[in-house]
């Protein structure tokens, strides 16, 4: 699966992606609703899960990575 934070790939309109361009816990409640690339989609509607919440990662103003946590 790929993840990108970069705005213009596919699959970096979600909320790992926006929390890394922002260093703003991003909170999405229906990922339904949110266009993610296709994988993500698979295994969002496989595993049902409905929400998410990005934290990302810093040190200083240096982000170093993203935690996210899915909630069915």
């Amino acid at each position: 699966l790929l993840t990108s934070w970069d705005a213009d790939h596919e699959c970096g309109g979600g909320a790992v992606g926006l929390a890394v361009r922002t260093g703003q816990a991003v909170i999405l409640n229906d990922l339904d609703a949110t266009s993610e690339c296709a994988s993500w989609r698979q295994i969002i509607q496989r595993l049902s899960l409905r929400s998410v919440i990005a934290l990302p990662l810093m040190d200083g103003p240096k982000i170093f990575g993203v935690l996210s946590i899915h909630s069915a």
